[in-house]
């Protein structure tokens, strides 16, 4: 059988990767940073170019790794970094945890778009990553409400930064079943 007639649309395998798109991206859009605006476009600004920059080397690594370990690993490291943030005081300290969240989320980002190109059948290429796509949009549709809603309603970013955590650790164990491509 071909990958063209093996794929899915309703398998287990591409159920559980949409999921895990949405769930990480969710983690992603919880959190809501304060401050003031110098400091949320410093921190905000680590985190996008410590990202940009070390993409490229990651999507090597996935290569050689794996693109299921890479994802694992971006996705494990991402969510245990959140139960950092509770802790910091200041803007360096949080630049610097930023600055490996980037590299979390490269690590993700770099694997997971590696993982769905081989894996969606070439004359579906766009469909499927479309669909796996909207996930993420769907997620930035429901995660900022929710983050701004915990707040408005515990007045605790470290609950906060719990909520992201889990968010992001039930990422890792959808992506566990996953098969490797």
């Amino acid at each position: 059988m071909t990958k063209q007639q093996d794929f899915s649309m309703w398998s287990v395998n591409f159920i559980l990767f949409c999921l895990a798109n949405f769930l990480y991206y969710g983690a992603f859009y919880l959190y809501i940073p304060g401050g003031p605006p110098a400091d949320i476009g410093l921190v905000g600004g680590a985190f996008g170019l410590s990202s940009f920059i070390i993409r490229p080397y990651l999507g090597k690594l996935a290569n050689e790794w794996g693109r299921k370990r890479m994802m694992l690993l971006g996705t494990i490291s991402f969510a245990l970094l959140f139960l950092l943030f509770g802790r910091v005081t200041g803007v360096v300290p949080l630049v610097v945890l930023r600055l490996a969240h980037g590299v979390c989320l490269a690590m993700y980002l770099a694997a997971s778009a590696a993982y769905i190109a081989d894996y969606a059948p070439v004359d579906r290429r766009g469909e499927v990553l479309g669909i796996y796509q909207t996930c993420s949009v769907v997620s930035m549709a429901v995660f900022p409400a929710a983050g701004i809603w915990i707040l408005q309603h515990t007045q605790s970013y470290p609950f906060l930064f719990n909520v992201t955590f889990v968010t992001a650790l039930v990422c890792f164990f959808v992506l566990l079943p996953l098969k490797e491509t």
